[in-house]
């Protein structure tokens, strides 16, 4: 479901997006994402804008990844992959950076475990209350997948889990949400 935008507000960010470099008009084609999802993780907190010490322009976005795995009762080990994601225009992408089975942003008020625990359920279907390891925290500078031109701060907190299995499903899991459906897999290791 779409909410709607109040056009004065896309515009004021649209010019600020520009007063720093950013160039928006190819946002929204292919895989990348549009000024008003910008405006959409800025409102919900899961995002914010800074400016550096250098004066450009910074989206920091605290985020999380869960590794998922599961050993079958003959021993055999596999892990949980993203392996695409589909978009309503017909474009397809396989997320570079993703550094876990699933991943998300941490929006405002929660914390990284609890993020984590409502990632598994929306993208899974996993209400899932077992213990979640955290592997690690890192932080990483790179320009964003989504949205072309905009350098990104990734604060992101690394989890793993043992897949139960009561929640195992051979075939993988599908999440299919208003302009992207995302599939998941298992590799065997």
């Amino acid at each position: 479901m779409e909410r709607k935008i109040d056009p004065q507000r896309k515009e004021q960010l649209t010019s600020f997006l520009e007063k720093y470099g950013i160039d928006t008009k190819i946002w929204g084609e292919g895989a990348t994402k549009t000024v008003e999802l910008l405006m959409e993780e800025l409102d919900k907190g899961e995002a914010m804008l800074s400016v550096t010490e250098e004066g450009n322009l910074l989206r920091v976005l605290n985020s999380l990844c869960v590794n998922i795995r599961h050993r079958t009762s003959d021993g055999k080990i596999f892990i949980l992959e993203e392996e695409r994601q589909e978009f309503q225009n017909g474009q397809s992408r396989k997320r570079v950076y993703l550094n876990g089975s699933v991943a998300g942003k941490i929006e405002k008020g929660e914390t990284p475990e609890e993020a984590a625990r409502r990632e598994l359920l929306e993208e899974l279907k996993i209400p899932f209350e077992g213990a979640l390891e955290l592997e690690a925290e890192t932080v990483s500078l790179r320009e964003s997948q989504s949205y072309p031109g905009l350098t990104t701060q990734y604060n992101l907190s690394i989890f793993a889990m043992e897949m139960p299995a009561e929640y195992f499903k051979s075939e993988g899991y599908i999440e299919v949400q208003d302009r992207v459906t995302t599939y998941f897999g298992w590799k065997q290791v």
